[in-house]
């Protein structure tokens, strides 16, 4: 339900085919790998915080009639 913007979601998409290049790249580019970092932690700052989750059960609560 629009919770969530497109590519909002910091992840390093990766498996077992290509662990190896995809590790190689995070030591080749640290720098990148901190920008995701901060995505990361503004992303769950974001959407799992106390007040947001709160926020989602109340128009939830409202919604129904609660």
């Amino acid at each position: 339900k629009n919770l969530i913007e497109k590519d909002e979601i910091p992840i390093l998409n990766t498996n077992i085919a290509n662990i190896k290049q995809k590790l190689r790249w995070c030591m080749e580019n640290r720098d990148e790998l901190k920008k995701i970092g901060d995505q990361s932690y503004n992303f769950v700052k974001k959407h799992h915080s106390l007040e947001y989750i709160g926020s989602l059960f109340d128009k939830i609560n409202k919604d129904l009639g609660v």
